[in-house]
């Protein structure tokens, strides 16, 4: 069964009637609702929400929380050693460097949440060369594989992106 894991990114889109994805963001979430597909959010977005807080404010921070909240987005617990425990297995495993460590903590969310697939729309530090190199320490470990892409790419992955 398909469950989605959301990147910040996407729910900032939601925030931002002129984000230049926001019309992409809000029909995407509501095809995973029409076709009843969970979509998830874990540990790593309170980090990026404390960062927006800082950068811009508490309303910032505040406006991410309600999106969250209206877009019934599930905002999952997990233990946080063994989070932290996969994010330094990518890190072993030259996944990706420093400068990528709360994108490695979202894989390593979505990955212990048992999601299918990771929705971004940051292609810079989500995307398939970075997906194939997590499946292959997600395989190694005994835990699921993750399809990573923007929400286009996962709406035509899920097969309700087709007209």
């Amino acid at each position: 069964m398909a469950k989605v894991y959301l990147d910040t990114s996407v729910i900032i889109a939601l925030t931002n009637l002129r984000d230049h994805f926001y019309n992409t963001s809000t029909k995407f979430m509501q095809d995973l609702r029409e076709l009843d597909i969970a979509c998830t959010v874990g540990p790593p977005i309170l980090l990026e929400i404390g960062k927006a807080v800082q950068r811009k404010g508490v309303e910032s921070g505040l406006t991410i929380i309600r999106a969250i909240d209206k877009y019934e987005i599930d905002l999952a617990e997990l233990d946080s050693d063994r989070l932290l425990k996969l994010a330094n297995q990518y890190f072993a495993h030259r996944v990706a460097g420093t400068k990528y460590s709360v994108d490695l903590m979202h894989y390593a969310s979505a990955t212990l949440l048992n999601c299918s697939h990771l929705a971004s729309w940051d292609k810079e530090h989500f995307n398939q060369r970075i997906e194939k190199k997590i499946n292959k320490v997600n395989s190694a470990t005994g835990l699921t594989s993750l399809k990573v892409g923007d929400p286009v790419h996962i709406a035509r992955s899920l097969e309700f992106g087709q007209e």
